[in-house]
């Protein structure tokens, strides 16, 4: 378990400086459900299990090999339909996703509290939230596996 708190952990680090490098009021970057508030925020919450990503096979003679996900979703607010509006969100989406990547690909071993890193690619959505639209970007870290011994 503390592997993936500590890998969340460092996941929510460099989250929280793609978020400030990008705005620097933006501030709201937490652990928690994917439910958005104020104008902009990044929830990073548990993704469920995963194959692993490098390892060619999710078992081996003695176990099942199991990977740890790390769900991140970005929220902006589009309290406008207005093409300049929808465009700076869209330019701020984007710079986020780039801060993020570079960040988090540059520190693949999450200052060594991961061995097995793997981030998706990133995928723009846009939804009616609590009667409010947002613009949504959502991606997934598949962190290292645990091996579960398979009974002889």
């Amino acid at each position: 378990m503390s592997a993936y708190t500590d890998q969340r952990a460092a996941i929510l680090s460099h989250a929280a400086a793609a978020a400030a490098a990008v705005n620097a009021e933006w501030k709201d970057v937490a652990v928690g459900a994917p439910i958005p508030r104020g104008n902009r925020c990044v929830r990073i919450f548990y993704g469920g299990e995963a194959a692993p990503q490098h390892m060619g096979a999710r078992r081996d003679l003695s176990g099942e090999l199991i990977a740890e996900t790390v769900d991140l979703v970005a929220f902006w607010t589009m309290g406008t339909l207005d093409e300049a509006a929808a465009a700076a969100i869209d330019t701020e989406m984007v710079a986020f996703k780039h801060e993020l990547r570079t960040r988090v690909l540059g520190d693949s071993q999450l200052g060594g509290k991961s061995t097995d890193l793997e981030m998706s690619y990133a995928e723009p959505d846009y939804q009616i939230i609590g009667g409010a639209r947002w613009a949504i970007l959502a991606v997934e870290f598949i962190c290292d596996y645990v091996e579960y011994p398979l009974a002889p």
